[in-house]
């Protein structure tokens, strides 16, 4: 984090780089507690100010009247734990850890045949440990609550989780994947069912029952999502049904965000056959717009759906003659 301060006179700005944050805490075995890596600025909060001894002499400050930093005491309820792929260090409370069966010997370090030890390595880098740690707080707090997560994150979670040997969070991991698997087709999907699907009325609400798109020769069921697109819930249904909506998803979808949708409404692939009638969106595109996606966002796109069916995975439907 970086703070700029600005002088009283008004002639300069002192640039503050947070370097360590510490944290008071008690060493109460099940008390429930704040977040105290994750809290606020407080009136008791104290700021100690370093001079940085590698800025040049005319860019550094001589501090006057300086209280001198103490000395860092480590609590033992408090665990260091390293992450091994960039050597960023979590003090994590080590009740915290106890659902992480491979950390056991830290959890239960000094008892029984556990040699006392205040630290730990974990094979993953900062930011998934990071995400780790929320599903352990969490669960320390709501046990009875489940953890929602964005399901994007699963397979990610899963090895994590598979690396540490948390249970919970491997079933919460695989119950998302399982839907993934569940709700994917893989019999390749006609045109003539998405048209059909896509006029189809619900007889209750008076409004479409489905509503399938074709990127990239994806099939894409955004039915549940439609009133929650940014760009309003009627533009989809006015421009990219019954087409192949790719260049479309290029011109207005091509941040990475974007991308890390399209595995929720995936259910499918295209049938080959009719990959060359699928018409281009050639009358609702902005004008001087080539109805081809560019090579560069297909490569881009493929890139964030390693997780579509192969045609090789494709059950392709069986003729018999008699």
């Amino acid at each position: 984090e970086i703070l700029l301060i600005p002088l009283p006179s008004g002639t300069a700005t002192v640039v503050c780089r947070v370097i360590e944050t510490r944290a008071e805490t008690e060493e109460v075995e099940d008390e429930e507690d704040d977040d105290e890596f994750r809290g606020f600025v407080t009136a008791s909060t104290r700021f100690y100010v370093l001079a940085d001894a590698a800025a040049p002499n005319a860019l550094r400050i001589n501090l006057l009247n300086a209280e001198s930093l103490p000395t860092k005491q480590q609590s033992a309820d408090l665990v260091q734990v390293n992450c091994e792929e960039d050597n960023e260090i979590f003090p994590v409370r080590r009740r915290l850890l106890r659902p992480a069966v491979a950390l056991t010997a830290v959890v239960q370090a000094g008892k029984g045949k556990y040699p006392m030890t205040n630290s730990c390595r974990v094979p993953m880098d900062c930011c998934v440990f990071d995400r780790i740690l929320l599903y352990l707080q969490h669960v320390d707090r709501e046990p009875n609550i489940p953890w929602k997560f964005d399901p994007t994150l699963a397979p990610e979670l899963l090895n994590a989780a598979t690396k540490l040997q948390i249970s919970g969070l491997i079933d919460a991991a695989n119950k998302v994947l399982g839907s993934f698997q569940e709700r994917v087709r893989r019999e390749p999907i006609r045109l003539a069912e998405i048209i059909r699907r896509n006029a189809a009325i619900d007889s209750k609400t008076k409004q479409r029952s489905d509503t399938l798109l074709v990127i990239d020769n994806m099939v894409l069921d955004v039915s549940r999502w439609l009133h929650e697109h940014p760009g309003g819930s009627t533009i989809i249904p006015e421009q990219a049904l019954n087409v192949d909506a790719t260049v479309m998803f290029e011109l207005y979808h091509a941040s990475r965000n974007s991308f890390l949708y399209l595995k929720e409404f995936y259910i499918g692939e295209l049938a080959i056959e009719d990959r060359h009638i699928l018409p281009p969106p050639n009358e609702n595109l902005p004008c001087d717009t080539n109805a081809e996606p560019s090579p560069a966002f297909l490569e881009h796109l493929r890139s964030f759906t390693s997780w579509r069916l192969r045609l090789e995975d494709l059950k392709q439907p069986t003729f018999k003659s008699f």
